[in-house]
């Protein structure tokens, strides 16, 4: 088999199976229900599938023209295809993360500038036909600058979508949305490596466009997923900055007053307490402290076993506002509602642990209110800095001596 029959192959297959997902995202835009959520969904299905049905018809193309070889409008019509899916792309993502930040104007502007600058550097490649680098540099640089401005963008919304989840959730439902990272940076670096695929080998080509299919298989599969959480992430990602600084203005400011008799933790690293310490901080607070005596009672009832926990939860249990709750877990225990729930639950993890080390993982995972098992593995490595297991063979150790 040659080079050529297997570039003809991948290509052939890439075209294959990216008109095949965009046929199934534009066959499943019909969603249950009609709501602003869903609606944004719908458009999101539809880009995606704007975007496969683009590397279709620019693998066909591929499979005719030999670009590397190629005169400049040639390159300048190749580089078109992939600033078109960079462009979609952003509009597909964004509005996931940030209902809000994607208006008209934006996408006028956007619209605005990838017509005009495609339009006349294809015409004056592929109509006067003025072959000259010069002109598909300035294109390139164009694409580049473009949509590497809306990579950063993403960047930064992308995490202040996920600071604020973990101040309303303690699970993963954010990992719903966290697949559109991973998604976004294989696909942003596919449109902006078409730069160097316009002055590629024919291999190096169609390896790119093979991964591209995986990926679009990646964000089918996960749109499909993001699906069932839709209305539930939208709601909560839909407090806009400026509620957020009035509620900040209202906040009320707490303190922690340490009582005289508060034990310090101990240091000796052969005593087994030590294994079954946690992250939470050990603060005491006055008895003064309505909030503090709830929490306490409420860590005490091990209501942080809860599945699917929210703040809005905590706040109805003890009978206060979510705001209330939010500032005392952030000024008390110095961390974000998800990392303060993971610890206490990462706690109870090591005493069921160290009263039998035997314990299933989907045992503990369901126990201990963890969405899933491999949820809970990882959220116990992310705080202990060791696996479950290697934390077993400690609880075993010490035993056995």
């Amino acid at each position: 088999m040659t080079l050529e029959t297997i570039y003809i192959a991948i290509l052939s297959g890439t075209a294959f199976v990216s008109l095949g997902l965009a046929l199934t995202l534009y066959n499943r835009t019909n969603l249950v229900a009609d709501t602003l959520p869903f609606k944004i969904l719908r458009r999101s299905k539809l880009l995606a599938g704007n975007i496969s049905m683009a590397t279709t018809i620019l693998s066909l193309i591929l499979l005719s023209v030999d670009v590397a070889n190629g005169d400049s409008g040639i390159k300048c019509m190749m580089l078109s295809f992939f600033y078109l899916m960079g462009i979609q792309w952003v509009w597909m993502v964004i509005p996931l993360i940030a209902p809000d930040f994607l208006t008209k104007k934006k996408v006028i502007i956007d619209a605005s500038i990838f017509l005009s600058s495609m339009l006349l550097v294809n015409f004056i490649t592929n109509v006067l036909g003025y072959n000259n680098k010069f002109v598909g540099i300035t294109f390139a640089v164009i694409f580049i600058s473009h949509c590497g401005y809306w990579v950063v963008k993403f960047g930064q919304l992308y995490r202040r979508a996920m600071i604020h989840l973990e101040e309303e959730y303690s699970d993963y439902i954010f990992l719903y949305i966290d697949w559109t990272y991973d998604a976004s940076m294989a696909i942003i670096v596919f449109c902006l490596s078409g730069v160097l695929l316009c002055y590629s080998e024919k291999m190096t080509i169609a390896i790119f466009f093979f991964f591209a299919a995986l990926a679009y298989f990646y964000v089918v599969h996960s749109l499909n997923k993001y699906q069932i959480h839709a209305e539930r992430l939208y709601f909560s990602l839909k407090r806009t900055e400026e509620e957020k600084s009035i509620e900040s203005i209202r906040r009320p400011r707490f303190a922690c007053v340490p009582s005289i008799n508060a034990e310090k933790p101990t240091t000796k690293e052969d005593n087994t307490n030590d294994i079954a310490s946690t992250k939470v901080e050990k603060c005491v607070f006055s008895e003064e402290s309505p909030i503090a005596q709830r929490i306490k009672k409420w860590i005490d009832e091990e209501g942080f076993l809860q599945p699917g926990l929210t703040l809005n939860d905590i706040a109805n249990k003890i009978g206060t506002n979510r705001t209330y709750v939010s500032g005392f877990i952030n000024t008390t225990y110095h961390s974000t509602f998800f990392e303060f729930i993971a610890n206490l639950r990462v706690e109870k993890i090591k005493k069921m642990l160290m009263e039998n080390p035997d314990r299933e993982l989907e045992y503990l995972s369901n126990t201990c209110g963890f969405s899933s098992s491999s949820h809970m593995s990882s959220t116990f490595k992310k705080i202990t800095g060791e696996t479950l297991n290697e934390f077993r063979k400690k609880i075993k150790k010490s035993m056995e001596e």
